[in-house]
């Protein structure tokens, strides 16, 4: 028996959309419990403090003591998810610096400007924890840390010490395993110039260093989820 098909094309039609409509929904998209990802910003220097003219001088300048970045700052993180929302997260960043004193003006009123005090690179090797705010493909998050970071300089020896760090970022799905990266964070140290890198001055200041520095940044990411 001859079927005409055209008679039945409407129904056709329609049962062919139904059957669409009623196709299961792909799964959703997995997120991999391990990922890594390389890092590339910029990390904003900081002011380990200065030197203050004592009382008796006449026309000395105040001298300012700072930690100032050179390049680009790179990095990689190693993170272990834990769940939809919390992951562990190790990283180690990069900087390369200069201290440098910053007189300003000088006797007389000279402009004299920044002098170099040695070329330094900045480690910082530590964890964090983050949290997910809204899992998926756009995920916002905060994250708290610390660990250990050393300042080795070219003159003045090197030293290592402890830091924390608090930001928030966006990770975005670009495919099953790629996610791209945004984050802004703090980076607080605890260096304490005069003292760890037993620095001497004449006797007309005053050292007056902080024991505490906060460093802004912000970083790109293209991680890979395993």
């Amino acid at each position: 028996m001859r079927i005409n098909w055209r008679k039945y094309r409407t129904s056709l039609a329609l049962a062919m959309l139904a059957f669409s409509l009623a196709r299961p929904a792909p799964a959703a998209v997995r997120e991999g419990r391990f990922s890594l990802t390389p890092l590339v910003g910029i990390q904003s220097g900081f002011r380990f403090g200065g030197l203050i003219p004592l009382p008796q001088t006449a026309d000395v300048p105040d001298v300012r003591v700072l930690f100032e970045p050179r390049s680009p700052a790179w990095g990689v993180t190693l993170g272990w998810a834990s769940g939809r929302h919390f992951e562990i997260r190790g990283t180690a960043l990069y900087d390369r610096a200069r201290i440098t004193d910053d007189v300003g003006i000088g006797f007389a009123g000279v402009p004299l400007g920044k002098v170099k005090v040695s070329e330094a690179v900045l480690y910082s090797v530590g964890g964090s924890v983050i949290y997910h705010i809204l899992p998926g493909g756009f995920s916002p998050y905060v994250f708290v840390g610390g660990g250990a970071a050393l300042i080795d300089t070219e003159k003045i020896g090197s030293k290592t010490r402890p830091y924390a760090s608090a930001g928030a970022g966006i990770r975005v799905r670009i495919t099953n395993h790629l996610r791209g990266l945004l984050e802004a964070l703090d980076r607080v140290t605890f260096f304490d110039f005069g003292r760890d890198f037993d620095c001497a001055y004449i006797l007309i200041y005053r050292p007056d260093f902080k024991g505490i520095q906060h460093s802004a940044g912000f970083f790109l990411g293209l991680g890979y989820v395993f």
